[in-house]
């Protein structure tokens, strides 16, 4: 019969594997020793069930008394693996105190159920055979043992669920291998030690269900290593590989008695090693794209967090900064308003002309550090947003307002169309409204030498539209579309002003963006002049 000699090659390659991924696992830098200990508990329990059913079947014909001695042991092992796996998800999940009772339980039941077996007949009766191979006599506790069993996975299967979805991403997933690894085994199990031998008398494939383990220990062990382990990977593969071309071969060689089945068989021996060899290339390059792939994502993980580490670190640096800052300023103006009024005597013309100068620069520290508060606010969500009802057309009116005597000045027009439609009253938060309309005519009047701005309001769909016109010096066509951006400042605006940062039109943008909004610029390009327009939804 086949089955000796495939057994006994077999239960080798499963040793190695086994004693391959323990050493694998002692030797890695795992910060959880239960896990390492569970783990080592784990293979020492699989062995023990694996090689003592092994030698059970290997000499129940010439021994049955110590076959059955044999498999008791191998019994024995089978609810301490059980509860071994149990307790090594609860240790990688690190839950060990928060399933205190179950636990108990768990350890309880199993320890229980391995003494049973070991002293007594109650689930281990005796031998029988079936076509040639070992059967087992099952006692009246066959079906307490079982139920016991299927609680064992009930348990396990309860603690994946519970905790599979909470954990973190990193242990997520390490612990999907973990998870196909016991799958696989229960279902082994149960199709090849419980139903066929039970219910259908089939006890041939029984070792199946056993061999089954080596398929768990090695994804367990894949799971509980950090690293990709690439080569181990191959090896196995290639481990694989080679078992199933030496049983072909022994097929070929030694079972088959048929000359003409036999050089079928031993074509398609040829045709496996061939495809077997392409198949280890192609695997071996797919696991190293993977690596390879997988490595980029973890440096572009870390690379993020690093930029969201100094992102942080900017936004509180300039609150910090800011706040520091507009304190010594305020006191500042307010000096030098005292200074220019004559409270501290009559100030000469020179001296006083300079104390304006100073006043103005003084003022434009004022005004960014201002924009860099509000920066920082919108950054980490500290800035709020306050709609009240408000007419906005009295509001772009005041704004406009305000910079009449500014434009007369300059010699140059300002104009304000007001709405065919009158518009009902809206939802607004008028300060940072103000703020940006403010930002926008200002910066229109200072980039624009000849002219005129015009400032209009109209009703379009169910949105108000505030379009800012002027004659100015345009924007070139590549800064369109970053000027909303911060700390962006348009070439234009260079080379005209050395003041300002880069910021009135960023935060304008947030602050729209707060009213439901949106506001965008258009240019025909240099020397053309430039359109801002302002759409925010009525309600």
């Amino acid at each position: 019969m086949p089955f000796p000699e495939i057994n006994q090659f077999l239960i080798i390659i499963i040793n190695l594997i086994s004693l391959l991924v323990l050493y694998l696992v002692l030797k890695e830098d795992v910060s959880n020793r239960s896990v390492k200990t569970t783990f080592l508990l784990t293979i020492f329990f699989m062995l023990s069930w694996v090689n003592f059913a092994y030698l059970a079947r290997a000499l129940a014909r010439e021994d049955a008394i110590l076959a059955l001695s044999l498999l008791k042991v191998a019994w024995v092992a089978t609810p301490l693996l059980f509860i071994s796996i149990y307790f090594l998800l609860v240790n990688i999940f690190e839950k060990k105190y928060y399933y205190k009772r179950l636990n108990r339980f768990v350890l309880f039941m199993g320890t229980i159920t391995a003494i049973i077996i070991g002293i007594t007949d109650f689930v281990l009766n005796g031998l029988r055979f079936v076509d040639g191979y070992m059967g087992i006599e099952y006692g009246q506790g066959m079906i307490p043992f079982f139920s016991t069993i299927t609680f064992f996975i009930i348990a396990t299967t309860y603690i994946i669920k519970k905790e599979y979805y909470v954990a973190p991403p990193e242990t997520k997933t390490k612990i999907q291998h973990l998870i196909v690894g016991i799958f696989i085994f229960y279902i082994a199990n149960i199709i090849f030690n419980i139903t066929l031998p039970v219910a259908f008398n089939i006890v041939h494939i029984y070792w199946l269900g056993d061999y089954s383990t080596i398929i768990l220990i090695s994804l367990i062990a894949y799971s509980i290593i950090k690293k990709e382990l690439f080569e181990v990977r191959v090896a196995i593969t290639g481990i694989l590989i080679s078992l199933i071309g030496v049983l072909l071969f022994i097929d070929v060689a030694f079972l088959t008695e048929n000359w003409g089945l036999q050089v079928v068989k031993a074509i398609t021996f040829l045709f496996f090693i061939i495809f077997g060899y392409l198949l280890m290339g192609s695997i071996t390059r797919e696991i190293k794209q993977r690596e390879q792939v997988e490595q980029l994502v973890e440096r572009l993980e870390r690379a993020n967090e690093d930029l969201r580490a100094a992102d942080k670190a900017k936004s509180e640096f300039i609150s910090i900064a800011s706040h520091q800052l507009r304190t010594p300023l305020t006191s500042t103006k307010g000096y030098l308003s005292m200074i220019a009024d004559g409270t501290y005597g009559k100030v000469p013309p020179k001296i006083k002309e300079k104390t304006n100068c100073v006043f103005k620069s003084n003022e434009r520290l004022i005004k960014l550090v201002n924009e860099l508060l509000n920066v920082s606010r919108i950054e980490t969500g500290k800035i709020k947003y306050e709609p009240e009802k408000r007419d906005l057309e009295k509001v772009l009116g005041q704004v406009v307002q305000e910079f009449r005597i500014v434009t007369k000045e300059k010699g140059l027009t300002l104009k304000f169309k007001k709405p065919k439609e009158k518009l009902p009253e809206m939802l607004l938060d008028e300060e940072k409204l103000r703020q940006v309309l403010l930002n926008i005519i200002d910066n229109g009047i200072k980039y624009t030498p000849k002219g005129g701005i015009t400032v209009s309001l109209e009703k379009k769909n169910d949105n108000a539209l505030i379009t800012i016109i002027d004659t100015g010096e345009g924007i070139a066509k590549e800064d369109l579309d970053k000027m909303f951006q911060s700390f962006s400042r348009g070439s234009t605006g260079v080379l005209l002003s050395s003041e300002g940062a880069g910021l009135g039109l960023y935060i304008a943008r947030k602050f729209i963006e707060m009213h439901d909004g949106k506001i965008w610029a258009e240019s025909k390009g240099l020397k053309k002049g430039s359109k801002f327009y302002i759409q925010i939804p009525i309600k």
